[in-house]
């Protein structure tokens, strides 16, 4: 048999051996070292004698003393042994020892002349009992993968002792076990068998026992299944890890930077035929921005070692926005504001640039790119570039609210010369009241503010510690005015100038400076004579619907000036009134009465108006008193409703006044003779007087009369409605009729086109 080429035994196997007695082929022949020969149960041995002499004596050790058993060619017991010569010498020298049995089992000794002794040994044939592993568990010898493998084959048994190989290496003749060592042993010694010989003249044929190496192995390195692990921020990352070879089965653990994900991923094992474990993991887990380019590593371990594989995190995320905004001032001609970014992939596409106001209303736009360069413009309108600048762009990655196009902001501060807001620049004039105070008040933006303010009238300064007249003072508001053609709202301040107790001389010209390290700024201004408009006249409703009321008023002195009228209103209960401008009128327009129609209010409501006006000149009338109106129902079936309670009703009058006539026409039929009866019957129904002559008409009118009004009037008191002929107004705007004053009749409305003529078929 060839050694397999997978063992180099020759390089690697130290091979020693444990001697279980002096056993050789032959010992000295002396009594503590005889002869050992070996013969089957039941067989003959024939025992040589090594002298050549005439006179051979054979003896046999019983019990520590020697029995003669032959001497030349006799023996003792013929059916036990004989001698034989040699046929070369012709001298008998060889003992036959018959039927061997376990009692032959002594030394023999022959011997010749005087101290010529040779002693034999004579033993039966005995095979090995057990051929086996050194710890090896049915059959297989478990180990780990990396450490000192000892393959130990070991015979218990056996005379004499059997010869024992492995894989055909074999040993010294007559030894009771064979062992070497694999030294490191490699996971290609996994599953391979390895078998152990034993030979003996006792045998009939070699005994042989197999053991199969079982490695404990240290899972391969692990796999990832892609070669670039790259996710998007909104996309939770999922990655596997496929590791072979294990024995036993690996454990997979993960790291994200200095992070334990590993609770956040799942494993699946199979079983190879080799019995290796194959372990699949697949992590799944959510990253965000900071995981970019951080380490995620895979690890697979068992009881012999762990391996691990690692890869460089890539996480697509959209990008952080920051805009660089410098300070500048109105004597920079060069003013810029940076895109910068923070996205991966680092590539960008940009849109445009915004300019808003500091309260997020829009001023302008720029085409897009990554520094924008403002368009340059005079000194003194730089102070217009002041304001939010908002960069929007995007690299591909969505964000987390599902978004591509994101967005930064810096403020950007323009440093220059205080100017006036705008609703300041197109005021010239203020107004006031004899005897009473009055404030001027400009609005100013000033960035930075300015260093100081005067007032002067009629180009003479004031002073103001005459505190009794005067009294100035400034304090930051929200102010209005135009940057590059949009009206936005901006932080500034409020100038006041307060002048007590007006006289005459008052009402002249008022001019204010502010100086600041950019330059002085002077605007002037007039101070005029005012008084207040009067409480708008008969405020009223006018008319209503579900959704709106319509009100009137009269307009009254305007005090001088032209005036606005302001509306009020709320739901009744309510806190928060709304004022709403409902109409306006100049000093040379002619006096008439004003109309608004007030919409989008609350079916079925209680509301509260009031008004009053106010003039160019800042003077405000009294309110009016509080108006309350009700809004309708819009319910469309409500019209409906009515006229059919309405016709319901008359038509059950008509039949009631037609079973009477019809009554009073049989009866008048009957003559004279049925007066008395007649009699009885109309007490019976209610009726005090026998009716004569005009009986009929009178009948008639009664119940024409009482169809159109006393049970129409009833029926609507029923309804809850007052006035009947409103209802009618509507039954004839249902059926397509106007709502003015119609020549039909409330018949004719309901159809009925000639009611006489009901009557008439009555007579008839």
């Amino acid at each position: 048999m060839e050694l397999p080429s997978y063992l180099l035994f020759v390089s690697i196997i130290y091979l020693h051996s444990r001697i279980i007695a002096d056993v050789k082929a032959a010992g000295n022949g002396t009594e503590s070292d005889p002869l050992q020969q070996y013969v089957s149960h039941g067989r003959e041995a024939v025992l040589q004698c090594i002298f050549q002499e005439s006179n051979i004596k054979w003896v046999k050790k019983v019990n520590d003393t020697f029995i003669l058993i032959a001497k030349q060619n006799d023996v003792t017991n013929i059916q036990k042994y004989k001698v034989s010569s040699n046929p070369s010498t012709e001298h008998y020298s060889r003992l036959h020892v018959l039927n061997a049995q376990p009692d032959d089992e002594v030394i023999y000794r022959c011997s010749g002349l005087v101290n010529q002794m040779y002693h034999i040994q004579l033993n039966l044939y005995v095979p090995p009992t057990r051929l086996y592993f050194f710890r090896s568990i049915a059959n297989k010898l478990e180990v780990m993968e990396g450490t000192d493998l000892l393959i130990r084959c070991i015979a218990e048994g056996g005379k004499p002792p059997p010869d024992l190989s492995i894989l055909n290496s074999s040993r010294p003749n007559q030894t009771q076990e064979i062992s070497f060592i694999i030294p490191t042993i490699s996971r290609d010694y996994h599953q391979k068998q390895i078998v152990c010989d034993a030979s003996s003249d006792a045998l009939e044929s070699p005994m042989r026992v197999t053991v199969q190496i079982n490695l404990y192995l240290k899972p391969l390195t692990p796999k990832f299944n892609t070669n670039e692990v790259s996710t998007e921020e909104t996309i939770p990352l999922r990655v596997s890890c496929i590791s072979y070879g294990s024995r036993p089965t690996a454990s997979f653990t993960w790291n994200i930077g200095r992070n334990d994900v590993t609770s956040f991923s799942k494993s699946k094992t199979e079983i190879a035929d080799n019995g290796t474990k194959t372990v699949v993991s697949t992590l799944t887990y959510s990253v965000n921005k900071s995981n970019n380019e951080q380490t995620i590593i895979c690890r697979a371990s068992n009881i012999v070692g762990s391996v691990s594989a690692s890869k460089t995190l890539d996480v697509k995320y959209a990008p952080d926005i920051a805009v660089n905004s410098p300070t500048y001032t109105q004597n920079d001609a060069v003013r810029t504001v940076t895109c910068n970014h923070n996205g991966n992939p680092d590539y960008y596409i940009y849109h445009k640039w915004q300019q808003k106001s500091r309260y997020g209303e829009l001023i302008r736009e720029f085409n897009g790119n990554k520094t924008l360069k403002l368009p340059d413009v005079s000194p003194l309108l730089r102070h217009q570039d002041t304001g939010e600048y908002v960069c929007t762009s995007s690299n591909g990655i969505k964000d987390k609210d599902s978004g591509f196009e994101q967005t930064g902001s810096g403020f950007m501060t323009v440093n220059a010369q205080p100017v006036f807001s705008s609703d300041t620049n197109e005021r010239f004039k203020f107004f006031g009241e004899l005897d009473k105070a009055v404030n001027i008040s400009v609005n100013v933006y000033s960035l930075p503010k300015f260093t100081s303010f005067g007032w002067t009238r009629n180009g003479k300064p004031i002073t103001t510690q005459n505190l009794i007249k005067y009294e100035s003072s400034s304090y930051p508001t929200i102010v209005s005015h135009n940057f590059h053609g949009k009206e936005v709202q901006l932080e500034g301040y409020s100038v006041t100038l307060r002048v007590y107790g007006l006289t005459a001389e008052d009402f002249t010209i008022y001019t204010l400076t502010l100086t600041s390290g950019f330059g002085n700024i002077i605007k002037s201004f007039s101070l005029e004579s005012s008084s207040v408009p009067e409480t708008p006249g008969n405020f009223s409703k006018t008319d209503s619907a579900a959704t709106s009321v319509t009100v009137q008023w009269d307009p009254r002195s305007s005090g001088g000036y032209k005036q606005t009228f302001y509306m009020q209103y709320r739901v009744q209960g309510l806190l928060e009134w709304i004022t709403v401008i409902v109409g306006e009128e100049d000093i040379n327009e002619l006096k008439r009465r004003r109309t608004y129609k007030l919409r989008n209010l609350k079916e079925v409501q209680a509301y509260e108006l009031k008004m009053y006006a106010e003039n160019t000149a800042e003077k405000r009338s009294n309110v009016t008193d509080v108006l309350i109106i009700f809004t309708e129902n819009a319910e469309p079936t409500t019209s409906s409703a009515v006229i059919g309670a309405v016709s319901g009703v008359l038509v059950t009058l008509v039949i009631a006044c037609v079973s009477v006539i019809a009554i009073i026409l049989f009866k008048r039929r009957q003559g004279k003779n049925l007066t008395e009866q007649n009699d009885k019957y109309y007490e019976n129904t209610g009726f005090q007087d026998i009716p004569k002559g005009d009986d009929y008409e009178e009948v008639e009118n009664k119940c024409v009369s009482d169809v159109e009004h006393k049970q129409s009037n009833k029926t609507y008191e029923s309804l809850g409605t007052k006035d009947a002929p409103n209802v009618y107004d509507d039954l004839e705007n249902a059926i397509g009729q106007t709502s003015s004053k119609t020549s039909l009749s409330h018949y004719e409305a309901l159809n009925v086109q000639d009611k006489p003529s009901i009557y008439a078929e009555l007579k008839n």
